[in-house]
């Protein structure tokens, strides 16, 4: 009978106790470990999955501009080793719009790859803007010439391949084409 009273005092105790706690508290760690590891894993596969999606779609898209990118060629001399000589110097006035206007219309949608839903957009935009008549800086050198007729207006776009539809441009009441490329 006394060892029965050990024993029940003994898992009676606060020692007892806080073993059995703590050592299912170590079981416990093994199931919401393998959770983590599944929730971990789920999300890697999930922002994969999302770049998959966008990258097909069209990518990340951005605007930038319009901008007018104005080309100068200056002339100036230069003395080399007591000799002068005429040298010439392109470089670029890049002017932005005095009034920019941008509306458009925004629809999201939903994607579905596997066990994963990736919101997307689609959208239509109207940019309108107004430059006022370019003022050329004062030029360093008397003999510069601003080269107006290769006068350039710069859009940038984040990912070509996210355009549906053909871009129109009109400028002072003229339809133009827009011509892709990579700018200066």
């Amino acid at each position: 009978m006394n060892q029965d009273l050990r024993f029940k005092n003994f898992t009676e105790s606060i020692v007892f106790k806080g073993a059995v706690t703590f050592f299912l508290g170590l079981l416990i760690l093994i199931p919401v470990g393998q959770i983590k590891s599944l929730l971990s894993e789920r999300e890697n596969r999930m922002f994969t999955v999302k770049e998959e999606v966008i990258d097909m779609w069209g990518g990340y898209q951005y605007l930038a501009g319009p901008m007018l990118i104005i080309p100068v060629i200056e002339h100036y001399t230069e003395i080399f080793e007591g000799k002068k000589e005429l040298m010439i110097r392109r470089h670029y006035l890049h002017i932005l719009p005095d009034e920019l206007v941008i509306s458009g219309d925004l629809q999201s949608e939903i994607r579905k790859k596997g066990i994963y839903n990736i919101e997307l957009y689609t959208g239509s935009f109207k940019i309108k803007g107004f430059f006022k008549e370019a003022e050329i800086p004062a030029l360093p050198y008397p003999d510069s010439e601003v080269l107006w007729n290769e006068a350039e207006l710069i859009i940038g776009l984040g990912d070509v391949k996210g355009l549906s539809g053909k871009v129109d441009l009109q400028w002072d009441k003229k339809n133009y084409d827009f011509e892709g490329g990579s700018g200066q």
